[in-house]
């Protein structure tokens, strides 16, 4: 949330990141590792984005069936 509201840079993000991750690991406090410190919006909060990796699946999966008994075709 910090960096994309500006509060933080990249660099200081990544810094606080890897002392976070030092400090949880060795059993000290780490605030950002232990629970969220903002509120998750709630009601309408789905991603409107269209799926299309379903479908790339599934053409693959058909794809390396048909590699294993002949007859596939290498994706270009």
């Amino acid at each position: 949330m910090e960096l994309i509201e500006g509060r933080r840079s990249v660099d200081d993000a990544r810094g606080l990141y890897a002392d976070t991750a030092a400090a949880y690991a060795m059993g000290r406090s780490a605030p950002y590792a232990e629970k969220l410190l903002f509120s998750p919006p709630t009601g309408d909060t789905a991603d409107r984005d269209e799926a299309i990796l379903a479908s790339s699946m599934r053409h693959q999966m058909t794809e390396k069936m048909k590699d294993t008994f002949g007859s596939g075709t290498t994706p270009k």
